[in-house]
């Protein structure tokens, strides 16, 4: 659009230099009626504005990576003088705090559905607002804007990461001392604490009836307590001098270790490190799985990591705990260190600047640094 102006501009000073030189009458209208069509350009633009609509659309959700149509629909088709439709939109990522912005240029013709291409390259509720949505004219010479677009919202769902876990140690509860205390009895009817004989004020609900069928007598369900969990899995990933591209990786390898918990019958704590306080959820079974998803891409990563470590130290349950499987990005925070000896640490994080995977072990805690090239690229292979 400068380049049509200053095309204009240098248009009309030949037409007044050809004016003053040869004195044409032919040159003096055609400067004439340059001068009055920025004048009849605004008030045809002015009209087509009053009459267009602009309408968008967006899908709701796609997996990361995934293209994702932001369309445009603009009634009606003909107009007098608009000639280009200018847009900016600014794409917000909630989690990974990452921003950008995207441009295009439409021409105006008999084309009324017009598309721009967003690609989510990191998981989490991206917001897309419209910062500039402008008619231009044939020519370029003049702007008109037209009514702001509502904001539009787009969940990018993380992608499997290609991990295989294989478990060291099985937990089945916490060590006090020399006392070890397992699961509870509790009132979780998906989880069974044990089997006893039927007794006239159990709820029939309770009953057995497969198992009562086969030994010819009542047999009862009594539920596990399933509220609390030998295991934690805590995401604990900062903001600062981390690439979104890390902090997506390191969201996605949190889901992909839950996921592989539970296909080994690990139920456990996953817990998401906010700014003020630790996001928690229990997952007991793989239909839960995408609950969590779903839950944790909606949040929002802290300025720093460690924040979750500072909270965690604080809590009154942490002994309840004797397994940790830790997750962050970039290099571990010191606090790491400072746990309580007994828990038995894995602390794993993802790095940009890193080509090769390194393993260390430092009293209870064992450490692993993986590249971000090899969560894409083959399957990693973690021995917790």
């Amino acid at each position: 659009m400068k380049k049509c102006r200053q095309g204009y501009f240098v248009f009309l000073i030949s037409c007044l230099l050809a004016t003053c030189f040869f004195s044409s009458k032919l040159t003096f209208w055609v400067l004439l009626a340059g001068l009055c069509l920025p004048l009849i350009l605004e008030i045809l633009l002015f009209l087509d504005v009053r009459r267009m609509r602009a309408e968008v659309s967006l899908a709701s959700s796609v997996p990361r990576g995934t293209p994702a149509a932001y369309r445009l629909t603009l009634n009606p088709a003909l107009t007098l003088a608009a000639g280009h439709l200018h847009i900016r939109l600014e794409v917000d990522n909630h989690l990974t705090g990452q921003r950008g912005e995207q441009t295009a240029v439409f021409a105006l013709n008999r084309e009324t559905d017009l598309a721009i291409e967003l690609i989510p390259e990191c998981c989490g509720e991206y917001t897309i607002r419209c910062q500039r949505l402008e008619v231009s004219d044939l020519f370029g010479l003049c702007v008109r804007s037209l009514p702001s677009l509502p904001e539009q919202r787009l969940t990018a769902f993380p992608r499997p990461v290609p991990v295989e876990l294989k478990i060291r140690k099985m937990p089945h509860g916490i060590q006090e001392g020399d006392t070890a205390y397992e699961n509870r009895k509790g009132n979780d009817p998906s989880e069974v604490f044990d089997l006893r004989d039927y007794q006239p004020q159990d709820d029939i609900r309770q009953i057995h009836w497969k198992l009562s069928s086969k030994l010819d007598k009542m047999v009862v369900k009594e539920a596990s307590d399933t509220s609390h969990y030998d295991t934690i899995l805590m995401l604990d990933a900062g903001l600062n001098n981390q690439p979104a591209a890390v902090l997506s990786a390191a969201v996605e390898l949190a889901l992909a270790l839950s996921q592989k918990l539970i296909e080994q019958g690990i139920g456990h704590q996953a817990v998401f490190a906010a700014e003020t306080q630790l996001a928690e959820q229990a997952v007991r079974s793989a239909a839960e799985e995408p609950q969590l998803a779903a839950f944790w891409i909606r949040l929002r990563l802290p300025a720093n990591p460690g924040n979750g470590l500072r909270l965690f130290a604080g809590r009154w349950d942490q002994k309840q705990y004797n397994k940790m499987i830790y997750v962050t990005a970039g290099d571990f925070p010191p606090m790491l260190n400072l746990l309580d000896p007994q828990l038995d640490v894995t602390a794993i994080t993802v790095k940009a600047d890193q080509q090769t995977i390194h393993m260390a072990e430092k009293g209870r805690c064992q450490q692993i640094e993986l590249p971000l090239s090899a969560l894409d690229n083959t399957a990693v292979q973690l021995l917790i």
